[in-house]
């Protein structure tokens, strides 16, 4: 099984910028095509619309309520009158829009368009301006840790407009963050439905910059989703749709590679490999996808970059180690069936190495020891002499010995992050100890250039021989984390 790097933080719920949503709403707010045909007003919807007007005009935070508060009662006055007043609906909106009650806002501008369709394009711009502001909002209650008004308010964001599809895309996030699956995946498809109308006329390149990225999350998490629930046919054909309008996109390629297979899976992961400036990300991607189709030699190249990306992290050393001892079985020949490859020993050499990497961030994996076994066993056996094979056979030797005096074994070591802290999980099974014996370990997250940026000792009261135990400590870190590794204490 592929070993998983570190998560990675979750995305942030970020404030809206860029979108320089501003509406300057004046009294002549029709436009000349639906002029003939708007609603007329009566004595209470003028007033609203006077009161608007100079509510528009102050600089004073007060003397603005108060003439938006003189607005909504008019305009309430009109709709009492007259359930079926489209202009005293539409003003209650414009009112409760300038006392921030956004909620009461979209309801009152449904009603508007409800009785008078052509308002729909009228309030576009306001019922943006609307968004912009319920959004904001929900990202500061995110912020506050308050998740249920967070999803509350980006609930009534997607209501407002959804001209830019963000707040489904955050609300994806959340729902998936909250173990809701079902909510999150139907969030992603109404964005994805709303993306693929394309960018609006008239976003600027920094819009549309930020359109094509949220596009791509939405369409990666979707995948993801649908790939968990076994509905593949879907997953695929949300890549193919996505591919078709960005055609090489990395994180699209690798989803439709695991959901088409075969061929055409092998040709993806092929072209994906080839790539230059890839993410270590997304080099385990890859990596992971040609080790699960037996595309070993694939493989290897996708974890050496990432080693190369990120000489730090165990995660990359171990799967290299991994995916060159899987070539290397496909390279050696059955017995009898003369000389293997000449690639065949620069793959156990190189495997010595990405194990004796591997070994010095997680010294009690014994599936390391199996490895370099397998590697001095291979060199011994391609031997020119007689002491170049007596030499391999003594490192053979020494490193069963090491293997047999491993006391206990260290193994699906996890990560999880919540702000600063990452919170470290893993299994010890015991080999050779007495039960109840303390074994006291060392765990460290590394940072750039391989320097510890948090670290914490963890006892763990080991069980019977045979017996695993389950154990976890708590990291305090600082700045951008490449790896981890643990040492034993005595």
């Amino acid at each position: 099984m592929m070993t998983p790097s570190i998560p990675r933080p979750g995305r942030g719920v970020r404030l809206i910028s860029g979108l320089a949503i501003l509406v300057a709403w004046s009294g002549i707010a029709a436009s000349t095509a639906h002029a003939q045909n708007r609603p007329g007003h009566n004595r209470d919807t003028r007033e609203a619309e006077r009161a608007i007007g100079l509510a528009l005009i102050q600089s004073d935070p007060a003397q603005r309520e108060r003439h938006y508060r003189s607005a909504l009662e008019a305009a309430l006055r009109a709709v009492q009158q007259d359930a079926r007043n489209a202009t005293g609906w539409l003003m209650a909106g414009r009112a409760y829009a300038g006392l921030g009650d956004l909620a009461g806002a979209d309801s009152a501008f449904r009603y508007a368009e409800e009785l008078h369709p052509p308002y729909a394009d009228e309030l576009v711009g306001e019922r943006e301006a609307a968004w912009a502001q319920a959004y904001n909002l929900a990202a500061d209650a995110y912020q506050r840790g308050d998740v249920a008004a967070s999803i509350e308010l980006f609930e009534l964001a997607d209501r407002l407009s959804r001209k830019w599809p963000y707040a489904l895309v955050v609300l994806g996030w959340l729902h998936s963050q909250q173990g809701d699956n079902e909510r999150a995946l139907n969030a992603y498809r109404s964005a994805i439905e709303v993306f693929s109308r394309g960018v609006p006329a008239d976003a600027t390149a920094e819009q549309a910059e930020e359109w094509r990225a949220r596009h791509a999350d939405a369409v990666q998490e979707a995948g993801r989703l649908l790939i968990a629930a076994g509905q593949t046919a879907e997953a695929e054909a949300v890549y193919r749709a996505f591919l078709q309008t960005n055609p090489g996109h990395v994180g699209a390629m690798i989803g439709l590679a695991q959901v088409a297979g075969g061929e055409e899976a092998d040709r993806l992961y092929a072209e994906l490999v080839r790539q230059e400036g890839l993410s270590e990300q997304q080099l385990f991607q890859i990596g992971a996808g040609l080790y699960e189709a037996g595309r070993y030699d694939g493989a290897v190249e996708a974890f050496r970059k990432a080693v190369a990306l990120n000489p730090y992290s165990r995660d990359a050393h171990f799967n290299l180690a991994q995916s060159l001892y899987q070539r290397a079985r496909q390279l050696q020949p059955e017995e009898g069936a003369g000389a293997p490859p000449p690639e065949f020993r620069g793959v156990l050499e190189e495997m010595i190495r990405a194990a004796e990497q591997t070994r010095a961030l997680d010294p009690n994996n014994r599936d390391l020891f199996r490895m370099l076994a397998y590697s001095y066993r291979g060199l011994s056996n391609l031997a020119s002499n007689q002491a170049e094979k007596a030499r391999w056979e003594g490192e053979v030797t020494k490193i069963a010995q090491q293997y047999e005096e491993v006391p206990f074994e260290i193994f699906d070591i996890g990560f999880v992050q919540d702000g600063s802290d990452i919170q470290m999980n893993g299994t010890l099974e015991n080999l050779k100890l007495a039960k109840g014996a303390t074994v006291r370990l060392r765990v460290s997250v590394l940072g750039e250039g391989g320097a510890v940026v948090g670290s914490d000792d963890v006892e763990v009261r080991v069980p019977a021989p045979g017996e695993t135990v389950a154990f976890s400590a708590t990291l305090s870190t600082s700045g951008t984390i490449r790896g981890w590794k643990y040492e034993v204490l005595q």
